[in-house]
């Protein structure tokens, strides 16, 4: 059997460490336009530039940076390395509803699947973002080094990710307001009195709003507590912020208190998915029951949390 590899794309959000550790062995970039048009690739080690930089600008100007997918030649040639080395590849992408990078990737494999007849090559569309991503890759690793075949390892990851579930505050509204989900007015008045919406995956993988709270530290709390509800894996769980360190210092250890997971991640929200999720997000994201269609129950169980 071929030894199996993970490859990323843009919107990893696992840094050199984190991808060594869990066998993400490359990752495919994607380019981002600054507002004056300039562009640079994405990089999930941030050596181009800070997180505090990046989001920092992004906060002030309240500007948007535009993401595009990785280039054809580029995936085509990462993808090939490792074929050429006897591996098989296990591709995990962001989200359909995000970019088009699982289209891309399905088809630079049809390209090489005939080239290489002896390697098997996996995609998996994740349907999410950011650190959810991050969930899969470490299941992934979990069940490459249980010994399972890639076959089995693509239906359990395609199972596992409809259980993938996000919790935590976002501090500045205007982001929200920008991807159509709340109002200018409310964007600005909310953001004025604190307001701290609270989010959980879609099953197509956006974030819906499903309350409101003030106060950062109340927000973490709530969104903890959510999380002792939602949680049926608690072997891992990741926190990812976008710019905001200390918020995520304090979300860490009340988790470690309502939750006591055994093991938290930490990562900083990436370039290509922090593009578009703006900076003042706090989340965690791990596993529990399949995300509903509707997202009724994960509304219930939120609203319960709040009328106490």
């Amino acid at each position: 059997m071929n030894k199996i590899v993970i490859i990323a794309d843009a919107a990893c959000d696992f840094k050199k460490d984190l991808r060594e550790q869990f066998n993400v062995v490359d990752y495919v970039h994607g380019v981002i336009t600054r507002p004056d048009g300039t562009q640079f690739l994405a990089d999930s080690d941030w050596e181009n530039i800070t997180p505090e930089e990046y989001f920092s600008s992004m906060s002030k100007g309240k500007i948007l940076y535009k993401t595009a997918y990785p280039t054809m030649a580029e995936t085509l040639e990462v993808f090939e390395k490792h074929l050429k080395n006897g591996e098989d590849i296990i591709a995990i992408t962001i989200g359909t509803a995000f970019s088009g990078t699982y289209n891309l990737f399905t088809v630079v494999k049809g390209q090489l699947e005939e080239k290489y007849p002896n390697n098997k090559i996996v995609i998996i569309d994740s349907t999410r973002y950011s650190g959810a991503l991050g969930l899969l890759y470490i299941k992934a690793d979990e069940l490459i080094k249980a010994g399972k075949d890639i076959d089995t390892i693509e239906q359990e990851l395609n199972v596992i990710k409809t259980k993938i579930h996000q919790m935590g505050p976002l501090d500045d509204l205007f982001f929200l307001n920008k991807g159509g989900r709340i109002s200018k007015p409310i964007a600005v008045m909310g953001t004025l009195v604190g307001i701290r919406p609270l989010a959980d995956f879609m099953t197509n993988g956006f974030a819906q709003v499903l309350g409101k709270t003030k106060g950062e530290n109340h927000a973490l709390e709530i969104s903890a507590e959510y999380v002792k509800e939602m949680i049926r894996d608690k072997s891992v769980v990741v926190i990812a912020d976008s710019n905001r360190p200390k918020e995520a210092d304090y979300f860490e250890t009340v988790l470690k208190s309502y939750v006591n997971p055994d093991k938290i991640i930490r990562t900083s929200i990436g370039q290509f998915s922090g593009a578009n999720i703006g900076p003042g997000l706090v989340a965690c994201f791990f596993v529990g029951d399949v995300v509903t269609e509707d997202g009724a129950a994960e509304k219930e169980v939120l609203a319960k949390i709040l009328a106490k």
